[in-house]
């Protein structure tokens, strides 16, 4: 029974021992009603229920022994259904895994276009306030520079009008003494004039 190959010869020996089983027992049974000495009877009860106890082992064994390949088919069908399962469930596994890479990827894009977004916005803004800050430099530049020339005006203005207070006083002055002068030289060569009268008279 160790060897497969002879599985067909077993069968056929096997059967033979199930009849020839069937004929012993029969036999037993056989004395068992004929015989009358109670220490027989006992010593054929022992005997037969140890051959039964063998008979019933071997039946076992050849059973076993005839199911093997059905067992191993039946294991090989077991393992190949764990092995599909395991593999399905191995695909299933990692196809979770993939998806779960691929929305933890979205998420990370989505983030970083926000974050890039978010960034843009703020950069404007501050060139917007940058902007806003040069132009109300540049107005209040503008509006000093008002102040000042309108200061200077008034400055250049009211000192004009007081050089011209300064000016007309002196032009007054100098009129006076230039008329001064010309009457002073007249009387001058009046004098001399008569001077040299006298002189030419009193010569003669």
């Amino acid at each position: 029974m160790i060897s497969r190959d002879n599985v067909e010869t077993v069968k056929i020996l096997f059967t033979k021992l199930c009849d020839r089983y069937e004929h012993f027992k029969a036999a037993h049974l056989e004395c068992l009603e004929f015989c009358t000495n109670s220490d027989i009877i006992e010593t054929l009860e022992i005997n037969f229920d140890s051959s039964q106890k063998n008979f019933i082992e071997f039946r076992e064994r050849f059973n076993e022994w005839i199911r093997e390949p059905e067992i191993a088919k039946e294991e090989e069908d077991k393992n190949s259904r764990i092995t599909s399962v395991s593999r399905t469930s191995s695909s299933q596994y990692r196809l979770k895994l993939a998806r779960a890479n691929r929305l933890k990827a979205e998420v990370q894009v989505k983030k970083i276009a926000e974050k890039q977004e978010l960034e843009r916005a703020l950069r404007e803004i501050e060139m917007k306030e940058q902007m806003l800050e040069r132009k109300s430099q540049l107005e209040e530049a503008k509006l000093e520079e008002s102040v000042w020339q309108e200061e200077e005006e008034e400055d250049t203005e009211v000192t004009f009008k007081n050089y011209q207070n300064i000016n007309v006083p002196l032009n007054t002055e100098n009129k006076t003494l230039n008329n001064n002068e010309h009457v002073t030289t007249k009387s001058t060569e009046n004098a001399v004039s008569r001077i040299e009268c006298t002189t030419a008279g009193s010569l003669q």
